[in-house]
């Protein structure tokens, strides 16, 4: 089982704020992906929509979609937390 210390933020708090990132993150760079470092755009026009010209890595997924790591983050963190449903996933550790 993970734990945590008991200072700041509850741990399933933690938890979830550690798997909210990972997720926005992965799914800003669905769109980057698989491009070399000087196809990608500038930072400052990095958003979760890519910009106008930009030919997305994957045209037909919706923008905020995760990808395969997202997917497998999830189940990682379920596993280690031992909780097989998302109801699981969020109750407080017990």
């Amino acid at each position: 089982m993970i734990t945590a210390n008991a200072q700041g933020p509850s741990s399933s708090k933690r938890w979830r704020g550690l798997l909210y990132g990972l997720l926005v993150d992965d799914a800003l760079g669905v769109s980057y992906e698989f491009h070399g470092c000087r196809m990608i755009p500038p930072e400052e026009q990095i958003q979760m929509e890519p910009p106008a010209r930009f030919q997305r890595a994957r045209a037909g997924v919706p923008i905020g979609t995760r990808s395969d790591d997202g997917a497998q983050a999830i189940g990682l963190l379920w596993a280690a937390l031992g909780r097989s449903t998302v109801e699981q996933l969020l109750a407080r550790p017990s």
